[in-house]
């Protein structure tokens, strides 16, 4: 297939709470010492899940048929939850106290009224926990508790981000762990460059949360001594592989001839995968329901129903996992597990049809959303005994955060643009530009929010762009140089689609541009270095352990696969200048002969085309700032997130101890064990 521009938006393949280059790969440690049966972080310590010191929620057994998919189940039933024939109405303190039974239970947050009742027996803090909201305004007696889930979510379960039982879309953090940190597809965690055909997983070399070339599986401490019988992260802490101790997800052994690409040949054979004749068909959730046994699984999953049970042999989790979403709406159970997995492309032969829902269903509401009165002239309303007098209402959400200032300026050779980011950590490398003609998009990264420019410039520019960033005020400067000189312009030109925007990076989606692969250098037996160009026009410094994504058609189904990115070599970083031009980029990839993407990538000669997107990560390399020696462990290509460190740190001369621990199938297979040799010996490490 071909390239596409800059300006066409993958939604499909976007990665939304970050990826295995989360600056959560990378953590760091004072002079902690952790003694036999000590925990770090500390028990109260906000670095531990939740991040907060207060309360913690006590859990209870549930009754059987109580579990998060009876619930959800139970939203997708059609049933009046609201208890008011789903009306929207109007509560006022006064009416809202006579709600207080468990039959009958009614709380207030943040200015919203709901309906618990239904939920009552499905809440893992117990009933009686609960009921100590109803008939009141609940809001503080929430935020005390459970003050990191979105309730209003909770309860619509259709468009939710997090739950009682942990962030199910969008979010990153829950009291079980942290959810949805890794790039994953169905065949694992394929972060940092790590591919495998599905039937030919190492077991003994892969984590429960994806390969070892996850950048989450290197670690970074300083002057730490761990004692005997402690952990490091400890068991449940966010620095743990994905940050969660319970939701990773098992891999099973499949049957021979059920690989990834075994899969996509089936798909391509020409027979029928969707069970109906290919028809496309509305379905109900009542039909739906009819579809839930192995010979017979539907699933729908943001709208659309696949006949999964063709999948079912294929899949890595094994068909019991899959099993739990057959006959019902499976989407949250997928964002659960495997939010970036493109499902569209993997199961696009097994399209049954589109699920058909009534607009309560479609919002997926299992209560009614009632705006709060203020109180009655007659006084403000008194709770009923024990709970004294009511608590005040909630804090309003804090304001969206407003975009820097932009700004313009020029002389007879220049224009310059100006954005007063006010972040102190602002540095070159936190901004993309992307030029077709006058055409012009810059792309300003500022902390967890990108600001656009987006202009269709008064007159031509050259490619020579230059960046500059004041330290203490975070002020970034374009300088973009005139084709014309000598010449004023009367403007700066014509302001286009998403300029002055300022959304959360994670909401951009990926933007893929066409690139040319200049050289291509084999490390070892297995493994090449890549050197790719970027698009005249597109200027793009990556920041130390950020990531790129690459996609390619097999057979016709996208794949995508992220790698970190490298330096030509270790111990010289600055050996090829463009790279901070942001003209070239390097990647050290590990070939599999049963590998999705990477035999295409073998094929590749000089010149071709390799579509790559934008850099992704956030980790900050000021917080290496101030440390001591720095310890690093990697296996495999997962060496790559340290070719920049290991670089970083000696370009800086900080008197620094820096260790790696390299663990790798055989010698032959050391990546750069040369360079390595003569930086151990430079400098005494």
């Amino acid at each position: 297939m071909g390239c596409t521009s800059s300006s066409n938006l993958d939604k499909n393949s976007k990665s939304s709470c970050g990826s295995s280059n989360n600056s959560n790969d990378f953590k760091m440690a004072g002079k902690q010492t952790l003694g036999v049966g000590s925990q770090f972080p500390a028990p109260n310590s906000q670095q531990r899940l939740g991040g907060s010191p207060t309360k913690s929620r006590n859990k209870v057994a549930l009754k059987p048929g109580r579990s998060l998919m009876d619930w959800i189940r139970l939203g997708n039933s059609g049933k009046d939850l609201t208890g008011v024939g789903r009306k929207v109405l109007e509560v006022t303190p006064e009416e809202l106290a006579k709600h207080a039974t468990a039959d009958d239970a009614w709380i207030a947050l943040r200015g919203k009224v709901y309906n618990i009742s239904p939920y009552l027996e499905y809440h893992p803090g117990g009933e009686e926990e609960l009921m100590k909201g109803a008939g009141i305004d609940g809001t503080l007696l929430f935020d005390e508790v459970s003050c990191n889930f979105t309730y209003d979510k909770m309860y619509s379960i259709g468009e939710g981000i997090e739950t009682e039982w942990g962030v199910l879309v969008e979010g990153i953090e829950t009291e079980w762990g942290v959810l949805g940190e890794g790039i994953e597809t169905e065949w694992g965690v394929l972060g940092e460059g790590i591919e495998t055909d599905s039937s030919n997983l190492d077991k003994n070399s892969k984590s429960s949360c994806g390969s070892s070339n996850n950048s989450n599986d290197f670690k970074m401490a300083g002057k730490q001594t761990l004692g005997v019988g402690s952990q490091f992260p400890a068991p449940n802490s966010q620095q743990r592989l994905g940050g969660s101790p319970t939701k990773s997800r098992n891999k099973v052994a499949l049957k021979p001839g059920r690989s990834l690409m075994d899969w996509i040949r089936l798909g391509n054979s020409g027979k029928d995968l969707t069970g109906v004749g290919r028809k496309v068909l509305e379905v109900t959730p009542e039909e739906l329901a009819k579809h839930a046994t192995a010979d017979d699984a539907w699933i729908a999953l943001r709208g659309k129903v696949y006949n999964i049970s063709p999948y079912l042999e294929y899949h890595p989790g094994g068909e019991e996992e899959l099993m739990k979403g057959a006959g019902i709406d499976g989407t949250l159970l997928f964002d659960e597990v495997h939010k970036w997995v493109n499902y569209e492309s993997m199961l696009e032969k097994c399209f049954v049809g589109k699920l058909k829902t009534t607009p309560v269903q479609k919002r997926g509401s299992l209560s009614s959303l009632l705006r709060l009165k203020p109180s009655t002239p007659n006084g403000p309303l008194k709770p009923p005994a024990p709970m004294g007098p009511p608590p005040t209402m909630g804090p309003p959400p804090p304001p969206e955060p407003s975009p820097p200032r932009f700004d313009w300026y020029q002389n007879d050779k220049t224009v310059t643009l100006v954005v007063y980011t006010k972040w102190k950590e602002m540095r070159k490398e936190n901004i993309i530009i992307d030029r077709n003609g006058r055409d012009l998009t810059a792309c300003v990264y500022i902390e967890d929010h990108t600001f656009t420019i987006h202009i269709d410039l008064e007159d031509d520019i050259s490619d020579d762009y230059e960046v500059t960033v004041q330290k203490q005020s975070g002020k970034t400067e374009l300088v973009l140089q005139k084709q014309t000189t000598g010449q004023q312009w009367r403007g700066l030109g014509k302001f286009l689609d998403g300029h002055n925007t300022y959304i959360p990076t994670n909401d951009k989606g990926l933007v893929y541009r066409c690139c040319h692969v200049e050289s291509l250098v084999r490390i070892n037996h297995d493994t090449k270095l890549l050197c790719v160009s970027l698009p005249p026009g597109t200027c793009m410094c990556v920041p130390v352990g950020y990531h790129v994504h690459i996609r390619h058609e097999v057979e016709g189904v996208m794949v995508d696969r992220s790698y970190t990115l490298v330096q030509p070599s270790l111990g010289s970083p600055d050996t090829d200048h463009r790279l901070s031009q942001g003209k070239v980029f390097y990647l050290m990839i590990k070939i599999y002969k049963n590998g999705a993407l990477t035999p295409w990538i073998d094929s590749l000669k000089p010149g071709d085309t390799i579509e790559v997107s934008q850099y992704d990560g956030n980790f900050n390399e000021s917080r290496l700032a101030g440390q001591g020696d720095l310890i690093m462990y990697a296996a495999g290509t997962g060496f790559t997130p340290m070719v920049g460190l290991i670089n970083h740190c000696i370009s800086q001369n900080i008197n620094r101890k820096v260790k790696l621990m390299f663990f790798n199938k055989t010698e032959d297979d050391i990546l750069w064990r040369e360079h390595l040799d003569s930086i151990s010996v430079k400098h005494e490490w």
